[in-house]
């Protein structure tokens, strides 16, 4: 996930391990996940952008999300502190029972999260606490969020030369 001017992505499903590349200085580190409680440690997990651009990370278990803020002191020093904890119960449009849930991606530059709840796959947007299923999914993969745009202005100038 591309967070103000760095990549990250997580080392692996089973740590909460993120791999940072900065953009600028051209490196590479390892930092640490948040710290996390027994109950969240197997918990379902994904990198998403937070308030203010900052990097973020949420941890789902099956009735509670928690969402992660990296911060940044002015002497260079990063702590997570905990954003939010938000009952799955609360979100409008998932279904009451809920056996199994994980993260299956996020939606870049918005309080949006794609979430497997059994075989259904849900967009949910946090900041309204609304959800929309999308479609039944029998394999399990990740997604990830698509956007397009273009900037609208005159065609005039482009030439077509034909050649024969």
């Amino acid at each position: 996930m591309l967070v103000g001017n760095a990549l990250y992505w997580l080392m692996d499903i089973m740590t909460d391990d993120i791999l940072e590349f900065d953009l600028d200085q051209q490196s590479l580190a390892v930092i640490k996940g948040p710290p996390i409680t027994d109950d969240f440690r197997h918990a379902s997990h994904w990198i998403v952008q937070a308030e203010d651009g900052a990097v973020g990370f949420a941890i789902l278990t099956c009735s509670h999300l928690q969402m992660w803020q990296r911060i940044i002191n002015f002497h260079g020093v990063a702590t997570w502190v905990l954003w939010k904890t938000i009952d799955m119960h609360t979100i409008r449009g998932l279904p009451p029972q809920i056996d199994m849930i994980r993260i299956a991606g996020c939606i870049e530059d918005t309080d949006g999260l794609f979430l497997f709840v059994g075989h259904d796959v849900y967009m949910v947007q946090l900041n309204s606490m609304q959800s929309r299923k999308l479609f039944e999914n029998r394999g399990y993969t990740y997604y990830h969020s698509f956007k397009s745009f273009y900037q609208p202005g005159d065609c005039s100038s482009l030439v077509l030369i034909l050649q024969e």
